[in-house]
Parts: C-alpha cells; sequence; structure tokens
C-alpha cells in the first residue's frame, strides 16, 4: 500500500486533453509528472468513478459561468466528499462550493483577458500542513501582465462555513479582506478551495513556492490520514523562572523534570478506513499499539512509553503508522 501510487481525478467538461484550455492543460501536466501520482482526465458525465480515486481536482478559468456539466454532475461528487473522498478546487472553479451545497460562492468572481498586478502570493492564517517548509508570507508570483486573469475570491463577504487558511499579499501588504485559501469539512470528507489568480503553472518555470505549496497540498489531500506526534510527561518542565530547562536544549522534544516518564500522543484525522499498528520508539524502548481509523473522524492515541525516573532535560521519540509490513508515515 505504501508503494502505490496515488490516484487524482482532474475534473473537466472537455472530452480529451487536447481539448483542455491552455490554463487547464498546463495544470494537468505539472501534476501529471509528479511520480507518486497517477492523474487522470474525468469528466463530470463520468463522476460515479470517482469512488476510485483518493482526490479530486476541478481546475477551472474559462469564463464566469460553471459549465452546464459541472453543475448536473454536482450531487454525485457531493455525495463523493461527504462519503470521504477529498476535493480542490482552484481559480473559478471555486465557485462549485455553492453547487456543492457546502457554503456560498465567493463574491470576486473575474475573468479577463489580461490584467496588470504587482508581485502577490499567500500569507498563512493558521498553522496546516499545506504550509509546510514555506514562510508566513510567500510570492508565488512576480509582477506583469496576467493573461487571461481568472480568479474567484472571498472579498466583501466571507465564507460562513470554511476556515479561512490564507489571505492575499501583494508586494509587503497583506490584504486581510481577500480571502483567498478556505478548507471545509464536509460529512466525512474535505474541500479546499485556492481561488487567487496565480495558481497556475503554464510558466516555463513554476515558481519553486508556488510547486511547494501545491506539492503540500496534494500530500494533504491525497493521504489516507494525517498525523502528529507529541511527546508527553508527567513532570513536564516548568515554563517560566529559573527552573526552566527548555532554553538549554532544542525545541524538537518534550522537556521535562526530575523523575518523570514519558508518553507519546499520536493526534491526526483519517479519510480511509485503516486498522492500523502504531510503534513508538526512543533510543531505550519500543511500544506499540493497534488502532483503527474511521474515514472522517479524528483519532488520538496514547502509547506510554515505559520510561521512568528520568533525568531532567530534553526527551524525543519517533513513530511509524503501518498496515500489515507496509509503513504509511513515520514521525519524529
Amino acid at each position: 500500500m505504501a508503494n502505490l501510487r496515488r490516484k487524482i481525478a482532474f475534473l473537466t467538461h472537455r472530452d480529451d486533453l487536447e481539448t483542455l484550455p491552455p490554463l487547464e492543460r498546463a495544470a494537468f501536466e505539472w501534476l501529471s509528472a509528479k511520480m507518486q501520482y497517477s492523474v487522470d482526465l474525468l469528466n463530470f458525465a463520468s463522476a460515479d468513478r470517482l469512488k476510485n480515486y483518493d482526490t479530486a481536482w476541478y481546475y477551472y478559468s474559462e469564463s464566469e459561468s460553471l459549465p452546464a456539466a459541472a453543475i448536473d454532475a454536482a450531487p454525485k461528487i457531493k455525495n463523493y466528499i461527504e462519503n470521504g473522498g477529498r476535493l480542490l478546487l482552484s481559480l473559478i472553479g471555486t465557485k462549485y462550493i455553492e453547487q456543492l451545497g457546502a457554503d456560498c460562492a465567493p463574491d470576486g468572481v473575474v475573468h479577463k483577458k489580461e490584467q496588470f498586478f504587482y508581485n502577490n502570493g499567500y500569507v498563512a492564517r493558521v498553522k496546516h500542513p499545506i504550509f509546510k517548509d514555506l514562510p508566513k508570507q510567500f510570492h508565488v508570483a512576480p509582477g506583469g501582465i496576467v493573461k487571461p486573469f481568472a480568479a474567484a475570491r472571498w472579498l466583501e463577504t466571507a465564507p460562513a462555513n470554511g476556515r479561512v487558511l490564507a489571505i492575499a499579499t501583494w508586494g509587503a501588504r497583506f490584504v486581510e479582506g481577500e480571502k483567498v485559501v478556505v478548507e471545509w469539512d464536509f460529512g466525512r470528507g474535505q474541500i479546499i478551495a485556492v481561488g487567487m489568480h496565480n495558481f497556475r503553472f503554464d510558466a516555463d518555470i513554476v515558481d519553486k513556492n508556488l510547486a511547494a505549496f501545491a506539492d503540500n497540498i496534494f500530500e494533504y489531500l491525497s493521504t489516507p490520514f494525517t498525523a502528529e506526534l507529541i511527546l508527553e510527561s508527567d513532570k513536564p518542565a516548568v515554563k517560566t523562572g529559573a527552573g526552566y530547562l527548555g532554553e538549554h536544549y532544542g525545541s524538537g522534544g518534550a522537556v521535562i523534570e526530575t523523575g518523570g516518564n514519558l508518553r507519546a500522543v499520536l493526534r491526526g484525522k483519517a479519510w480511509r478506513k485503516l486498522n492500523t499498528v502504531i510503534t513508538a520508539r526512543t533510543p531505550s524502548k519500543t511500544s506499540t499499539a493497534h488502532a483503527a481509523f474511521v474515514p472522517g473522524e479524528s483519532f488520538c492515541v496514547n502509547i506510554p512509553l515505559d520510561v521512568h525516573g528520568l533525568q531532567p532535560g530534553e526527551y524525543s521519540a519517533g513513530a511509524e503508522i503501518s498496515v500489515g509490513e507496509d509503513t504509511l508515515k513515520s514521525l519524529t
């Protein structure tokens, strides 16, 4: 399982690659070049086949109006997401959130043949896996004329049900009113929308920040679960005063007082039903636990490490999540 390429459906009302508009084709080809993914064009008329895919991408730039085929397929795509599927909406495809019944449509929907803009990008408003290894403010496009200009953002309004993950930045300026990356929990599945015009892959060399951002999104949306490892102690060091030890150590583990013990805590959310084995390791001890992941539900697994009477200091551990002989994720 761990070595299988993840399957992504590129949703379109077109019949083949040759008839895709330039921006859609560039996006499809950029993602198809990634070795970890198997990407198929999937016409909306075949939306029943979505159950065979890890995630779907609706990237649309042709006009301010969505095609009839997309609207007609909305009930099937809604069913796919509610049952654990995940969907990325991009550019004017962000409007599809209303057709799915998940939220109000963005009010800033624009399609122009060309438009001039200053260098621009994103400002992360929350800690989230899609911003891994990126600064809080990161630019993805230089200033210049954009052809065509296609975008769908919340400007005067705000998503009623979604979490705003990022706003726009123009030059050095944060634009609080321009809400451009939003996430929804929808049934047992998930939706992310990136409606800003700069989420495009038609440059000869795709900007490194844009590539990292998009890579993070697809990693997040196509993995069967997300998880983070936290190390806890029954005697954590006091974080103030002369007794605080943290400044003498790094920032990657648990800082404890004399006599403390440790436990590994794994928190996350699943999108696929899995019966897992979680193995937590320290230099002196290995402990295991079994956990059943349920689609659409969060999990919290506590693993006692049976390491007692420790001296003051910072301690770290690692964990692996496995199904059978396949290791699905390693954490430290």
